[in-house]
């Protein structure tokens, strides 16, 4: 039972720990069936369900305006999910790398889906760092911390986190940050000629 606890600990810290899913397999089946054997195959299920090369999980949530966005919106795109919180040092410190890729690739079908981890009672501090920083790419949050739908279909459990969904839905990578990214990005987009507006 130790080793359930430890595990949930585990996973729920980074839930890409692939030894740690493995580990989980090689418990009795009676402690798989235990209640709180049940809640770690759970997590690991939904892990599962945004793996790399799964189809990425849809979404609807609303923008800074209260337009409802859903992620389907985007097919045919290359997207990157940016969960962040408006009070997070290292995530400000992501923005001008994202604005740079922003820039870059927009024209040749990238966008930015930027899911803030806020409270309804701080939207102003979540639309204020929109302004300040210059975000213009789509911008939503559920305004429930860490309780929204969205971060639990997702796992997040720490930001910045991100996704980089290709343009079939499925998830390409996890965890991309400044030059990695770019990099990344420009493999995939740097070759494409830019998409006309319709």
């Amino acid at each position: 039972m130790l080793s359930l606890y430890m595990l949930r600990s585990n996973l729920e810290v980074n839930p890409d720990n692939v030894r740690a899913q493995e580990a989980y397999l090689s418990l009795s089946p009676q402690i798989k069936q235990s209640r709180p054997g049940i809640e770690v195959k759970e997590i690991i299920d939904k892990i599962k369900t945004i793996s790399i090369g799964a189809y990425a999980p849809d979404f609807s949530i609303q923008d800074e305006n209260g337009k409802q966005v859903k992620l389907s919106d985007f097919k045919g795109k290359n997207v990157v999910l940016f969960f962040w919180s408006p009070g997070c040092s290292h995530c400000k410190e992501e923005v001008p790398y994202l604005k740079q890729d922003y820039s870059r690739f927009k024209d040749k079908g990238l966008e930015i889906v930027g899911i803030a981890i806020e409270s309804l009672e701080d939207k102003q501090e979540w639309l204020n760092a929109i302004r300040d920083y210059n975000m213009d790419w789509i911008n939503v949050s559920e305004l429930k911390l860490w309780q929204g739908d969205v971060t639990n279909l997702y796992s997040v459990k720490a930001v910045p986190y991100n996704l980089l969904i290709g343009s079939d839905g499925r998830v390409i990578a996890k965890e991309l940050y400044r030059e990695n990214r770019t990099r990344v990005l420009n493999e995939i987009l740097g070759q494409q000629q830019p998409i006309k507006s319709k």
